[in-house]
């Protein structure tokens, strides 16, 4: 991609939007038509709903670029969760601009993820961990970006974003308020869900409109042939519509509703699987609760065959087998390692040490002891690890695990070998709270220690970056 300016040699930097060629048609339809809504509407909010991959900061990027050099001295402010998610899905895209398209920029400071251009304006990422760095600016435009991750949203925009955005006067007559975009994804009916309705909430219609793109294959030509399928393959139904298709339903009953006895419960883990390693997962006991502890074998399946698309795809698959398990009361740290050492020499006899465990994440301290000691024992090769306790996310990836369908062929990627008790109990009471009345995705904190400790292992693990090759036509799962 070049720039006009650069095309023609103006040796000099763009002084407006129209200078610069990040041109309309690189945006795909609902891109065009959001971009078109958000810079002409007169509305101050717009909501913006978008499935998985749908191309939501590919919109960010062109709107800061018209903000910028829409008029000198704009502010423009990009908010995300967390300073590492804005950086890597935003801020290394701009860095790109940056160093490929000069003239366009005067400066940027890549710590604090904040850009300069030619004319002046700022640009700065800010995170929803610490909202109050918005207080005391004025900002012509604001985008929220993973809005699904916000909570309190009603103080963070009546406390924070609102003010940032009031008009000004400047040398006798009032100036343009600024506006704001907030965009992300399905999560359920969470705070991000509130903020859709208030375009038909009677006192925030005049000031709020709201686009929902699902991710189709009509909506997204960018998205690779085949990806869409191939989630829709391996997810359940309910998941897959949230995720892609912005369906904001809550989920009720079961937690994991697919879990089946005749399906998912083994004697052993097939000769044609190859285990690739073991790794465990702790979730401490805090009274009432007792500790809960599983053992997980991971596998790669080769050569499996699927039908993707009308086409025969033929994918590596990786699987989990839950072999081993503790639930138990009034564990200390010693009687903890001891637990550790003894499933590591179960799986080295098996021809595999325990390569990592994964622990609740609010226990620092517990991992530090517990490593220590490994360490003293000559376990250093047991990597004690944060597990990540993204709780919506993380029920989802193990619920898609245990999905099945016989008439399509798919398999779970789940298994749990007889006689594991704890476990399969847990599975079968481990409920949503239907009660919430805003319909959140709570889920009711009994008979989930166990199951809180498989979340951490396989859900961590299986983030960690399996690479779907659609071009080569294998897939891994």
């Amino acid at each position: 991609m070049r720039h006009q300016y650069l095309k023609r040699d103006l040796g000099r930097p763009p002084k407006s939007y129209e200078q610069i060629s990040i041109k309309f048609e690189k945006l795909n339809p609902w891109q065009k038509k959001a971009w078109y809504q958000i810079t002409k509407s007169k509305k101050q909010y717009l909501v913006l709903a978008a499935g998985r991959r749908a191309g939501k900061t590919t919109l960010i990027r062109q709107l800061i670029y018209y903000y910028a050099f829409r008029k000198p001295y704009s502010k423009i402010a990009v908010v995300y969760p967390t300073l590492k998610s804005g950086k890597e899905i935003l801020f290394r895209t701009l860095e790109e601009d940056f160093d490929n398209y000069r003239k366009m920029f005067k400066k940027i400071e890549r710590v604090t993820a904040t850009l300069y251009f030619a004319n002046n304006s700022v640009m700065k990422i800010h995170t929803l961990q610490n909202p109050n760095s918005l207080r005391g600016n004025k900002y012509d435009f604001v985008i929220i970006d993973e809005a699904q991750e916000m909570t309190d949203s009603d103080d963070i925009m009546s406390r924070i974003i609102d003010p940032t955005l009031a008009p000004t006067i400047k040398d006798g007559k009032q100036e343009t308020p600024g506006k704001c975009l907030i965009c992300g994804t399905s999560k359920g009916r969470n705070d991000f869900y509130d903020l859709l309705l208030k375009s038909k909430e009677e006192e925030t219609k005049d000031n709020y409109e709201t686009m929902i793109i699902p991710s189709t294959s009509k909506n997204c030509p960018h998205i690779v042939p085949g990806y869409l399928e191939q989630k829709r393959y391996e997810m359940d139904e309910f998941s897959y519509n949230r995720e892609f298709l912005c369906d904001f339903s809550s989920f009720s009953g079961l937690v994991y509703p697919t879990f089946d006895r005749k399906v998912h419960i083994v004697d052993s883990i097939p000769s044609d699987e190859r285990v690739l390693y073991y790794l465990g997962g702790i979730d401490f006991g805090f009274s009432p609760h007792p500790l809960g502890m599983v053992v997980v074998a991971k596998t790669l399946k080769k050569d499996e065959y699927i039908e993707i698309n009308n086409k025969i795809v033929k994918r590596e698959k990786y699987n989990y087998y839950v072999m081993f398990e503790t639930k138990k009361t009034n564990l200390d740290l010693d009687n903890i390692v001891k637990l550790i050492v003894r499933y590591n020499e179960q799986t080295m006899s098996m021809g595999h040490k325990i390569k990592k465990f994964y622990l609740s994440p609010e226990e620092n301290q517990m991992r530090s002891m517990i490593r220590n000691k490994l360490n003293l024992l000559g376990l250093s090769n047991i990597s004690i690890l944060k597990g990540n306790n993204r709780v919506v996310d993380g029920l989802a990836n193990i619920r898609n695990k245990f999905y099945y369908n016989v008439e399509k062929q798919v398999k779970p990627s789940i298994y749990i070998f007889r006689g594991l008790k704890e476990t399969i109990n847990e599975l079968e009471k481990y409920e949503y709270d239907t009660s919430q009345k805003n319909g959140e995705d709570k889920v009711i904190k009994l008979n989930d220690d166990i199951l809180d400790a498989l979340r951490y292992c396989i859900y961590t693990d299986s983030i960690s970056g399996n690479v779907i090759d659609f071009k080569s036509g294998r897939v891994a799962a």
